[in-house]
């Protein structure tokens, strides 16, 4: 395992593990490797890459898929308390709903950011803004506890703020992915050989919904119509 440290060890830094396919194999603050310790967020992959579980503290939040990229369904188990998380059949966030709370529904913004969310009410609950890259401006918090999904309706690790994309974490703060993108990109599209840039560092029109490469936003994720080819986007076969 490979650790990056951001600096000194102290309670601003963070220590990142690799393994030897580049994945991100641990995240822990306040440490110079992350090796051990419940206190850190530890990931687990499936053949292609995808986040299918990630623990910290106790708590451990596992992921299906329907073919090569929605998210199906989303859970996090803790003790006896289970968050669910519902989705539609092309991967957009509906709901959640705890094991002793009432469901409360996402508001989402034209680029699929969670900005709000209601109660079966309609009341009010939560909202939220972020920068073009993800970086959260504001919150306002009604009752109950922040959404995890946010930025593009992605899962946001509490702890690390990291961005669960798929098949890699993406990081607001630095508006660039932790590892480098299996994808090599298009010498046409000069800015989509930068492998950990965010959706060829176009965030107002693009969105990444795979973590492999940006996509228009209004355009269907990267899944072909029998879950066997991925379209070309930006002349890039996915």
């Amino acid at each position: 395992m490979n650790t990056k440290v951001d600096s000194s060890n102290n309670a601003n830094d963070w220590g990142y593990g690799y393994n030897a396919w580049g994945q991100m194999t641990c995240a822990k603050a306040a440490s110079t490797t992350c090796t051990s310790g419940a206190t850190r967020t530890v990931p687990t992959y499936d053949a292609l890459d995808r986040v299918v579980s990630s623990t910290y503290n106790g708590t451990t939040t596992t992921n299906s898929f329907r073919g090569r990229s929605e998210t199906l369904t989303r859970q996090a188990i803790s003790g006896s308390t289970t968050t669910a998380y519902d989705f539609a059949a092309d991967g957009t966030p509906i709901a959640e709903k705890g094991t002793t709370t009432n469901p409360f529904f996402y508001l989402r913004d034209p680029h699929g950011d969670v900005v709000g969310s209601v109660t079966t009410a309609a009341s009010n609950q939560s909202t939220r803004s972020f920068d073009p890259y993800g970086k959260v401006l504001a919150t306002t918090q009604v009752s109950g506890s922040e959404p995890v999904l946010g930025y593009q309706g992605d899962p946001t690790d509490p702890v690390t703020k990291l961005v669960d994309m798929g098949t890699r974490y993406y990081m607001p703060t630095t508006d660039r992915f932790m590892n480098r993108d299996s994808v090599a990109g298009d010498p046409t599209a000069p800015m989509s050989m930068n492998r950990y840039a965010y959706a060829n560092m176009s965030p107002l029109t693009m969105f990444d919904p795979t973590g492999k490469a940006g996509c228009e936003i209004g355009l269907p994720p990267f899944m072909g119509p029998d879950d066997t080819e991925l379209p070309e986007i930006d002349g890039v076969e996915i």
